[in-house]
């Protein structure tokens, strides 16, 4: 988490109706960003957040997911599939050229279903109890350097840092979809 958080941008979606939860993106504020209302869906089920910036001159859209360890009740596995289905094609008919990254704390979801929509895993190591639950994708092959890191909050997550082209992400799970609430 960002240590003084008038540097950065904060993008939010919270947990409707509940205590809690929700996912929240950070961007430095020196690079100007803008929440994708074309892109993010009306159906509160998702905690899915999509925003759109721009580095050294190329279009990236970044999406903030959280996928409960047991949505049943809120949604099938096959619906959220759909929704990363519908808004990746989106943004590639697009003709911005726009990279796309995709983070958060899939759970359960595995790598498979999200790599068949055409995302490439930059980060597959294990960040929870031995398990890659919190994982970064891509829409296109990306060179970079991955780790799992401890965190620097309160949390059984460690922080994932991903570095490409001395631009680094860095994924702190714990803020981007829990107990996110002002």
């Amino acid at each position: 988490m960002p240590k003084r958080e008038q540097l950065y941008n904060i993008f939010r979606r919270d947990r409707p109706k509940r205590r809690g939860g929700g996912v929240a993106i950070y961007i430095r504020d020196d690079i100007e960003a803008s929440v994708c209302k074309e892109l993010n869906t009306s159906d509160t089920r998702f905690e899915l957040l999509w925003i759109r910036n721009s580095f050294l001159n190329r279009p990236i859209v970044v999406g903030a997911l959280y996928n409960p360890l047991k949505p049943v009740g809120l949604y099938q596995f096959c619906e959220l599939i759909d929704q990363l289905d519908r808004v990746l094609t989106n943004i590639l008919e697009s003709s911005d050229n726009s990279l796309v990254l995709l983070a958060g704390d899939f759970n359960q979801l595995s790598d498979g279903l999200i790599t068949q929509l055409g995302f490439y895993s930059l980060f597959s190591g294990a960040t929870h109890t031995g398990h890659c639950l919190d994982r970064i994708y891509s829409s296109e092959p990306v060179t970079c350097n991955s780790k799992a890191v401890l965190s620097t909050i309160s949390t059984s997550h460690r922080a994932v840092v991903v570095t490409v082209d001395h631009l680094t992400f860095l994924l702190y799970l714990q803020i981007l979809t829990t107990r996110y609430r002002s």
